[in-house]
């Protein structure tokens, strides 16, 4: 509280933070409109573990959560005090990563105020609370962006070791914590830490190694990479990382194969040596290469952005195109002005994107980590004439209303389909016509509706977790039964028949495939007259 205290003794510093909070704040139950799987997923296994103790699957404080293809903990457990006071809702699921987004303005400033100096710390602040990409990130349940936050809390305490033994030790947790946040960390953190010994000369210290605090520092880090490990591969949450790596995606690595065969057909060397220079190990590494390289491309930065428009809400490059000249300018004067701290950022920067690179195309919430240094070599290359600062705030003017228009007025509707909308107003419709009709039956035809509706109407998860392990039948379907809700999967065509046989009256809620497949037909559509669900009644 105190260093708080201490930072918002600077007038601008607060300023800036305060606007920070406003850009990430503002309608943020509106924009996005829903939550989808993941955020859905999150949000209730935090209700279940603050209930039961338990996730939605029934297994007791896990370190994984199986959910979502198993990720890491320490968002869901970080999320369960905003799930106590607001029940699980979108907010409470997107607090962490608000606070995570304000903690890394402060943090920036607080880290490049003591590597360079206040003005550059107020200047990266500024540009953290602005850029695009911070701001897509604190919108959403992001465990991306906590794990950011953690990674530059543990960078920040580390600059301060000299104070104490106490300051090592919140570093190696924050650093070890980030690694248990996003999956992506597990490479990065370690890799990032080495650059970090490196950039305080402690490296080329013999006596690295017999110093208590880094040995601490550094068992920490590693323990909680190997722990990590040892959960993706031992205990099923492989699937979230090692499935969609380059090496094991069947597609890719059958496109590989062909071009291989294709290529030593054609080759005038001998078998032998075709092999040697024609493999699939040699075209997996140049896909990766491709992968690691436009992550520094001007199609990822600066012009279009991660083409998911959960993670790019205003479908533009994730940083303003303004800060190109910045970040040129920027890396020459820093590497003239001081070359140690220069390579830090240049190795950080370098090593950022590994990880992502090994899974597929650029992408922001993998690729989170590049921004910090980013924005500093942007703050870098500020200039110093009066001319050139009111060239650069034209050009801020003119991109500034055309990103806002497209992030808070137009994103909330247009990108409402890739929040699971649909499952969201579908699971509202269900909560309110709940007492109208003897049985509603929730197709999880409808993208992410098991997981919507346990949400939605807030269930009991004691209740949720003994339904999902005992489901009833209704014909030869089972269904997940939540009191006269039932949720599961009907085969096109086979709605009619099923909700004949049904005593009673019968509300069924299908996905769009079922449009002429049902009786007494109403459909449910956006503000572009798109189809989002079927709806059918059935009268006693």
């Amino acid at each position: 509280m105190g260093m708080l205290l201490t930072i918002f003794k600077s007038k601008a510093i607060f300023l800036i933070v305060l606007l920070g909070f406003l850009l990430r704040f503002i309608n943020i139950d509106g924009n996005p409109k829903s939550m989808y799987g993941d955020s859905l997923t999150l949000v209730y296994d935090a209700y279940s573990i603050l209930k039961t103790g338990m996730d939605q699957t029934g297994q007791h404080l896990p370190l994984y959560f199986s959910m979502g293809g198993g990720r890491p903990a320490a968002y869901i457990y970080a999320t369960i005090p905003f799930v106590a006071l607001l029940g699980p809702t979108a907010l409470a699921a997107r607090f962490v990563s608000i606070l995570s987004g304000i903690g890394v303005i402060i943090l920036l400033y607080l880290i490049c105020k003591q590597i360079f100096s206040k003005k550059i710390g107020l200047l990266v602040a500024l540009l953290a609370s602005i850029t695009p990409w911070e701001l897509s990130l604190s919108r959403g349940a992001f465990e991306s962006h906590f794990a950011l936050f953690l990674g530059l809390l543990g960078l920040y305490f580390f600059l301060q070791r000299s104070r104490g033994f106490y300051f090592y030790l919140i570093s190696s947790i924050s650093f070890a914590l980030a690694i248990q946040t996003y999956s992506t960390y597990v490479l990065i953190i370690p890799l990032f830490t080495l650059v970090l010994l490196y950039k305080e000369g402690m490296l080329a210290s013999r006596k690295i190694f017999f110093q208590k605090g880094t040995i601490f520092f550094l068992s920490l880090i590693l323990t909680s990479s190997l722990l990590s490990f040892y959960i993706s591969y031992s205990r099923g949450s492989k699937d979230r990382f090692s499935n969609l790596q380059i090496f094991n995606q069947p597609e890719l690595q059958n496109t590989l194969a062909s071009k291989v065969r294709s290529e030593r057909s054609y080759s005038l060397l001998s078998p032998e040596l075709a092999i040697r220079f024609h493999n699939r190990i040699l075209e997996t590494f140049s896909v990766f290469s491709e992968n690691y390289v436009n992550n520094f491309g001007l199609r990822f930065l600066f012009l279009q952005g991660d083409e998911n428009p959960r993670h790019n809400p205003a479908v533009s490059g994730e940083l303003f195109w303004f800060y190109l000249p910045l970040l040129i300018f920027g890396a020459v004067r820093l590497q003239r002005r001081d070359k140690r701290i220069f390579l830090f950022i240049f190795f950080w920067l370098l090593i950022a994107p590994l990880a992502a690179s090994l899974v597929g195309k650029p992408h922001a919430l993998r690729n989170s980590f590049m921004l910090p240094p980013l924005l500093i070599l942007c703050a870098n290359g500020f200039p110093s004439s009066k001319r050139s600062k009111i060239i650069l705030c034209l050009l801020f003017l003119i991109q500034l209303p055309l990103f806002l228009n497209r992030f808070y007025f137009l994103s909330p509707n247009m990108n409402a389909k890739f929040w699971s909308y649909s499952a969201k107003l579908a699971a509202e419709t269900a909560i309110k016509e709940k007492k109208n009709f003897d049985t509603i039956i929730l197709s999880t035809s409808i993208p992410d509706m098991e997981y919507a509706y346990p949400v939605y109407a807030k269930i009991d998860p004691g209740k949720f977790i003994n339904e999902s392990q005992h489901k009833k039948q209704i014909g030869e379907y089972n269904f997940i039964k939540l009191d006269n809700v039932y949720l599961g999967s009907i085969p096109t065509g086979a709605v009619k028949g099923l909700t004949k046989n049904i005593k009673g009256s019968v509300l069924y809620l299908g996905p769009v495939e079922d449009i002429g497949q049902v009786d007494n037909e109403g459909i449910k559509r956006d503000e572009d007259e798109q189809p989002l669900f079927v709806i059918s009644k059935k009268s006693k």
